[in-house]
């Protein structure tokens, strides 16, 4: 019977944004729009309203204005961590343990066009096992289910069943990363730890979030 164990720790989220010179011809007196959903479907707005500018923008403009609105508004779990400075297009927007879209839209003369693009990023997971998870398994099955936002489930497994004693999490943790390294064209990959030395793996996939739950058949 299958228990859950181990425990896996918030990541840091993040989507750089990238306003094109061309995305500011004739957008003089404009209004800047910048959307971001989160995985639970909310959507949080930040404005940058230049409709009382005489001349277009440029596109560090807008980048620092739209960095600058993230900046004023409290509370939202969402920051600007490089760019926005007003020294190029480009702005990087983070939040912890939550991941989220981002797109940018932009009012001429009251017909709203969309924006801007937005790089993948690379999230990541880490998994820690504890020295409590090992106790009592010996000849246990181990077993990492990742599931991504699309609910695609991957499970890599670290199969100790013929084992007399029990392992160390060190040991269990170095055998999980090693299933990950083993299969080809899932996508994740261990950045992190699993070497050996700690009950800990940081688990990395480029471009789709996910979810991490370890369980042990003892």
């Amino acid at each position: 019977d299958p228990d859950p164990v181990g425990s896996v720790a918030n990541v840091v989220y993040e989507r750089q944004i990238t306003i094109a010179a061309d995305d500011t011809v004739n957008s003089a007196g404009s209004i800047w729009t910048m959307a971001v959903t989160d995985e639970d479907g909310v959507v949080t707005e930040f404005t940058f309203d230049d409709s009382e500018g005489a001349n277009a923008p440029t596109a560090a403009d807008v980048a620092q204005g739209l960095a600058a609105a993230v900046d004023a508004v409290a509370g939202t779990g969402y920051s600007v961590v490089d760019g926005g400075d007003g020294s190029s297009g480009t702005l990087t927007l983070s939040r912890t343990g939550t991941s989220f879209e981002v797109s940018v839209s932009v009012e001429r003369n009251s017909d709203p066009d969309p924006v801007g693009s937005v790089a993948n990023v690379v999230y990541e997971r880490q998994i820690t096992i504890a020295a409590a998870d090992t106790v009592n398994s010996a000849g246990s099955i181990w077993t990492m289910t990742v599931t991504d936002q699309s609910n695609n489930a991957v499970q890599f497994t670290f199969d100790d069943s013929s084992e007399a004693a029990d392992r160390t999490a060190a040991y269990v943790a170095q055998q999980l990363a090693a299933a990950v390294n083993a299969a080809t064209g899932t996508g994740y990959s261990v950045v992190d730890g699993g070497d050996g030395s700690s009950g800990t793996l940081t688990l990395s996939r480029a471009g789709t979030s996910f979810g991490v739950s370890v369980s042990v058949e003892r």
